[in-house]
């Protein structure tokens, strides 16, 4: 604490310093001479001349006091009255006494307006007894109290959430409570908060596995329910394992080489993985683990999706395609086959020759490789039968016909039919 100067010693060095300027103003010639004694005139006008400037010193100190004094409130008001933070002084009876004009652009009421009325009534009215609570607990204590509340939206506006903190005063009489904005931070913690449950929500109900694993210690720390029911083990057997100890991955080399690929890639897809349920029954398995940071903690999440009856279905259509072309190649006479985007799939051998002077012929648009062949009125009334026939199914038979061939000039003489198809991948075709 700065110490208060002597009013002694202050008094003698102001006489030391009025001294001084005396002997340095002119003297008249009248006052020139030796003092005696206080009764002499010269020393009474001596006395009286130091006095004077005393006196003008001392004004000159007060007045220099009163500026500082004065500049220092005016920071002290444009620091309080713009502060980031709304300032309020509160009565015990929660009556306004001071605010600054952060305050009141916090609650939009004007200053005059809002001094002498209760803070409560600017609360949204499901929290004023909440207020009340906390206003009576800041008056009994003599630390900091904080709580966060909501204030009414003035003109339309929508509520507005804010953090109180306050302190009672040493009178004991007020309290000065710092009101700070904190709207947009609820708005992030509400979004946050929506989006985890929403996150939750898909896990829990995901028709994939989901497994979220620590990467320092490579152990499982969560398992959506479809991953205990693929696997056949509780929650909290697969907890604590990992990978490989659950049938996933071959082994603990495995296991580590995963996740090396994972920290320089963030991701690693399996396509094809055999796993096998604590029941011994056996699986296919398409994994995809990702590493990704979650409130700045690194986290793996492995997407683990059944494809047993996929990988069924792929080998029936394989082998379907291989009976059907089969079928196709042994066929006693030409054929050959337009799926349903009218592109060439199928050609056998005997129906090759019709085709030689085709180029890039499997795969191609049909109406084009007939153009290429026969002249387009001919072509045209054929795509025309083709096309009926493959969207109606209604078969057309065509009597023996001679045309001339339009890429070679031989006249060439058929007899042919269309029927509509069910292909192998279970589309129609002709």
């Amino acid at each position: 604490m700065k110490k208060k100067p002597d009013p002694s010693v202050a008094a003698v060095e102001i006489r030391r310093r009025a001294e001084a300027q005396l002997r340095a103003r002119p003297k008249p010639q009248a006052a020139t001479g030796v003092l005696k004694s206080t009764g002499d005139p010269l020393r009474l006008l001596h006395e009286l001349q130091i006095h004077q400037i005393e006196l003008e010193m001392q004004n000159a100190e007060l007045r220099k006091a009163r500026d500082e004094l004065e500049a220092a409130l005016e920071n002290y008001t444009d620091l309080y009255d713009f502060a980031p933070v709304g300032y309020f002084t509160l009565a015990a009876s929660g009556i306004i006494n001071q605010v600054n004009l952060t305050g009141t652009s916090l609650v939009g009421i004007d200053r005059s307006r809002l001094v002498s009325r209760p803070f409560g009534m600017v609360v949204v009215p499901e929290l004023r007894s909440v207020f009340q609570s906390f206003l009576k607990k800041v008056f009994a204590s003599q630390t900091k109290q904080a709580i966060e509340l909501e204030l009414l939206g003035q003109s339309g506006q929508p509520s507005r959430a804010v953090s109180l903190e306050a302190r009672r005063l040493l009178t004991g009489q007020e309290c000065r409570v710092a009101v700070m904005d904190i709207t947009e931070r609820k708005r992030g913690e509400d979004k946050v908060r929506v989006s985890e449950v929403r996150y939750r929500r898909l896990f829990e109900t995901a028709h994939d596995g989901v497994l979220v694993l620590d990467p320092g210690t490579r152990k499982i720390t969560d398992a959506n329910p479809f991953m205990t029911k693929l696997l056949g083990y509780a929650h909290t057997q697969l907890v604590g394992k990992e990978l490989f100890e659950i049938g996933l991955l071959k082994d603990e080399a495995a296991s580590q080489e995963m996740f090396q690929k994972l920290k320089r890639q963030h991701e690693v897809r399996y396509e094809d993985l055999p796993l096998e349920s604590q029941g011994g029954r056996h699986q296919e398995v398409e994994v995809v683990a990702n590493l990704y940071q979650e409130d700045g903690h690194a986290v793996i999440q492995c997407n683990i999706r059944d494809i047993t009856a996929r990988k069924a279905a792929e080998e029936v259509l394989r082998r379907n395609e291989a009976l059907f072309s089969a079928l196709i190649e042994q066929a006693p006479v030409g054929v050959y086959v337009v799926d349903a985007q009218f592109r060439m799939q199928q050609v056998n051998l005997k129906a090759l020759p019709v085709f030689k002077q085709v180029r890039s012929l499997i795969g191609r648009d049909f109406s084009e490789v007939i153009h290429v062949i026969w002249s387009k009125p001919v072509a045209d009334q054929i795509e025309k039968h083709f096309r009926h026939t493959l969207k109606t199914g209604a078969p057309y038979q065509a009597t023996e016909s001679a045309e001339r061939r339009r890429d070679t000039g031989a006249l060439e003489i058929y007899e042919w039919q269309i029927q509509r198809v069910t292909l192998p991948a279970g589309e129609q075709g002709v």
